[in-house]
């Protein structure tokens, strides 16, 4: 049922901002973690799991922890509202179906992070991450047409970085925001923190799907580990470890948008 009728509840309002927030600060850590890793030369940081124990073993970790852990609680909440609810109205047409039902996706992976936050907080033996995608993926093309399922999921993947890179180069997220009470110069820092943060973000969804259509076409699960597989190839030769921390201040910048979006970010018309 679409809220776009009525005003947006002082709780979904609320649970929007919450969930935003969580979701930048995931980023925020994961780029400047990377980055300053990459600079220190120290282990690297493929996955946002990884960056989640990185976090704990810091002064003050286990609060810090908690702290993404519920923004990312918040976050998959948000998603199962915008999925069920749709207080942005997209409706029950094909394309609106495919947005919401996008939406509950992104929540369950998400979800699976909070998990694994979780486990990392409670001292389980974590199951959730790390590992667990190169699994999947291995039974994918062990099974009739598991080859195909994997390239189409890579598919997929490069298709969203495509739009998510048309999207930073027209700039079009703007649409979605309520700035208009800033002055000129802060609309366009706005502007330009989204076009780099969405940018970087677009380019590891396209280098994410073409390496599972890789493994998909060789029969190699190894080369299908996310940002892992990503990080490893931004390493290589010409460039070094150089483009890697441009990628890795890309995503960082990315989670300072989502916090701008927190803030400023609209909902059928209405301001969170």
């Amino acid at each position: 049922m679409a809220t776009t009728d009525t005003h947006i509840p002082s709780w979904m309002r609320l649970l929007a901002r919450f969930g935003c927030t969580g979701k930048g600060l995931v980023y925020l850590v994961v780029g400047v973690l990377t980055a300053l890793v990459v600079v220190d030369d120290r282990t690297m940081i493929t996955t946002k799991v990884e960056a989640l124990q990185v976090v704990l073993r810091q002064p003050l970790g286990f609060g810090m922890l908690w702290l993404l852990v519920a923004g990312l609680a918040g976050y998959v909440i948000w998603r199962i509202v915008q999925g069920v609810l749709d207080p942005a109205g997209h409706g029950w047409s094909f394309k609106g179906m495919l947005t919401r039902l996008g939406y509950l996706v992104n929540g369950l992976w998400y979800g699976t992070l909070a998990l694994t936050g979780v486990e990392l907080l409670t001292g389980s033996p974590v199951r959730t991450g790390l590992n667990s995608g190169n699994n999947w993926v291995s039974w994918l093309l062990s099974e009739a047409f598991g080859r195909v399922l994997v390239a189409v999921g890579g598919l997929v993947m490069v298709g969203i970085g495509l739009l998510s890179a048309r999207r930073a180069y027209t700039g079009s997220f703007r649409a979605d925001l309520s700035y208009n009470d800033l002055g000129r110069h802060a609309q366009h820092l706005i502007l330009v923190v989204g076009q780099v943060g969405t940018a970087a973000r677009a380019l590891t969804y396209v280098l994410i799907g073409v390496f599972f259509v890789r493994a998909a076409i060789v029969v190699k699960p190894h080369l299908a580990q996310g940002m892992a597989a990503v990080f490893d190839a931004l390493t290589a030769p010409p460039l070094g470890r150089v483009d890697l921390v441009l990628i890795a201040g890309g995503l960082a910048v990315y989670g300072l948008y989502q916090l701008l979006e927190a803030r400023y970010r609209m909902i059928a018309g209405h301001t969170l």
